[in-house]
């Protein structure tokens, strides 16, 4: 019962998880994360249904036990471990796909990523900061705010460059 969903949970757990965390990937990543994982799904699963139809009743169960050496590795793995290779996999391939391909517009991006918008919030207040503290206290008071750790010493696209 707990097997077959978990075959194809992990591509769509990377899909989420990446979409969600990260501004880089895109709808080319999302489709070759879930092209590649639910194709290991489909085998593993196909391979299971053929192992069972076709296991002698008195051998042991073909998870690394008696009788299951003859048995590739991809299908011995617990399914619980195979469901965190294929969230690694997908997660690869994701990436892969998303590198070779265009970036995202940001426009496309606004409030669709967890913690990105917060973070431009905070810089740009930092970088206003900065800007009042540069015409009032000249350059001293940009380095006390700085001291103080009230503004960072970079830009905003500086900034969410590193994020």
């Amino acid at each position: 019962m707990q097997k077959p969903p978990s075959y194809f949970a992990g591509p769509v757990s990377a899909v989420f998880v990446w979409g969600a965390l990260s501004r880089r990937v895109n709808n080319w990543g999302a489709v070759w994360a879930l092209g590649v994982g639910w194709g290991m799904g489909l085998l593993r699963f196909g391979g299971d249904v053929v192992i069972a139809l076709t296991r002698d009743q008195g051998a042991s169960d073909h998870h690394g036990g008696a009788g299951s050496s003859d048995v590739f590795f991809f299908f011995r793995v617990h399914y619980m471990h195979f469901s965190a290779l294929s969230f690694l996999a997908s997660t690869a391939a994701m990436w892969f796909a998303s590198l070779v391909t265009a970036p995202p517009l940001d426009s496309t991006l606004e409030s669709t990523t967890f913690y990105w918008g917060i973070a431009d919030d905070v810089l740009r207040e930092q970088l206003d900061q900065a800007k009042v503290a540069a015409t009032k206290g000249g350059v001293e008071g940009r380095a006390r705010l700085e001291a103080e750790g009230r503004i960072c010493c970079f830009g905003l696209e500086d900034a969410r460059r590193w994020l």
